[in-house]
């Protein structure tokens, strides 16, 4: 497989003043992805811990019940003191726990935000390789991603490569680990800045969609269609209704009907 060349940021000729501010900015994108780690790993714990605060809370409430409910009227009046106590407890925890798990989402959201940010002004404080240390991937299969990336965007292979690109084609993911090469099986907490990336845009295009009452996808595809001549079409398939290229109708689909149908024949083929 062809190499490609890595633009190491002495071949960029930065001047001493970027270096330092390449430096302050790979301090605080490193800063900011070991929090979001951190945050990823303890959220889903504060969530199994109210999980089963809330079942230790069903049980007990379930006892309490029988105790009141029993035959001869006789309540056990200390044991009714101690059941109440233990349930007060687990429901304070309870609360706790839920404004902790808020905390955590709160802190967690303002961290995606600013991920995002920082990944999208990388590509002026940053090299490739540096790129690739800073997501901390395998630099022989974030060359395979940089390689189809420029192959598909037809520019040169000497050309650096949007950080973003990097990030959302998953070169943070752990492949030498022996895993799966044809989907992601990590944690979200392995790969913290696509998930913020990722968490981020899926906001802002709602967020689009709120103050324009646009589909920002939508928007995206006609601008794509505009600038290629290309119209974009709605049309109904086996999977419901679908934004396509006019031009895709014939050679990606069937018609039965009214219904076109995905042509997996082509597809295969291709």
């Amino acid at each position: 497989m062809t190499n490609i060349r890595l633009a190491i940021s002495y071949s960029k000729g930065y001047e001493k003043n970027q270096l330092i501010q390449s430096q302050r900015y790979r301090q605080l994108f490193v800063k900011k992805k070991l929090s979001l780690k951190s945050r990823y790993k303890v959220l889903p714990q504060v969530v199994q811990q109210i999980k089963n605060t809330k079942d230790n809370i069903s049980i007990l409430e379930i006892e309490k019940e029988q105790l009141m409910n029993t035959r001869n009227k006789v309540v056990d009046g200390k044991g009714l003191s101690v059941l109440n106590q233990e349930i007060s407890y687990h429901y304070k925890r309870l609360g706790e726990l839920e404004n902790f798990a808020d905390s955590l989402r709160g802190e967690i959201k303002n961290l995606e935000s600013d991920m995002f940010v920082l990944v999208d002004l990388g590509d002026s404080y940053l090299s490739t390789h540096q790129k690739i240390q800073l997501l901390g991937g395998g630099v022989k299969k974030a060359q395979e991603i940089i390689k189809s990336c420029l192959e598909r965007e037809k520019t040169s292979p000497t050309e650096t490569i949007p950080f973003m690109e990097l990030v959302m084609h998953h070169t943070e993911y752990q492949w030498n680990k022996q895993r799966e090469r044809d989907w992601v099986d990590c944690e979200i907490w392995e790969m913290p800045v696509f998930e913020a990336c990722m968490n981020e845009t899926i906001r802002r295009m709602h967020d689009y969609k709120q103050e324009t009452g646009r589909c920002f996808m939508t928007e995206f595809m006609e601008d794509h269609a505009k600038a290629n001549d290309k119209k974009v079409v709605q049309k109904q398939t086996e999977y419901g209704m679908v934004m396509t290229f006019e031009e895709d109708i014939n050679t990606k689909y069937e018609r039965d009907g009214k219904i076109i149908i995905l042509n997996t024949a082509v597809n295969s083929k291709a």
